[in-house]
């Protein structure tokens, strides 16, 4: 993982392949946000791509997105199992707006990624003990 974060300033949902320097940085200033300081990773796009997925804006703390794994199948298609985890109803929630990030370094190829979704809920339960 090159970059991951709760906050970045990306206020949709993103799958994105990026293939060089130039997308890399337009991305980035998206990610971390125009006035942010931080510098643009180096990445020798002649050898590596970039993966980045975005889950939007959540409510509150505790929303997740990551890049579990990526494959090549028989046919040499390139796919990216992405997880998001989201609250659940009996979850309590920290009210701060969130936008998780999750940036990969992958092998380079030509070939379109197909980015398959898996969507978790956490499970909270009541707690009637305290009183």
């Amino acid at each position: 993982h090159l970059y991951k974060n709760a906050k970045s300033q990306l206020p949709t949902a993103v799958r994105l392949a990026v293939m060089d320097t130039a997308d890399w940085a337009a991305i980035w200033h998206r990610v971390v946000g125009t006035s942010s300081p931080a510098p643009v990773p180096a990445v020798d796009f002649s050898r590596e791509m970039l993966l980045v997925v975005g889950m939007g804006q959540a409510p509150c703390m505790g929303y997740q997105i990551n890049v579990d794994t990526v494959f090549r199948d028989k046919d040499k298609r390139i796919y990216a199992v992405v997880r998001e985890r989201h609250h659940g109803s009996r979850c309590g929630c920290l009210n701060e707006v969130v936008s998780p990030v999750d940036v990969v370094r992958v092998p380079r190829s030509v070939r379109p990624v197909t980015f398959l979704e898996r969507r978790e809920t956490n499970v909270c339960e009541e707690r009637n003990d305290l009183r």
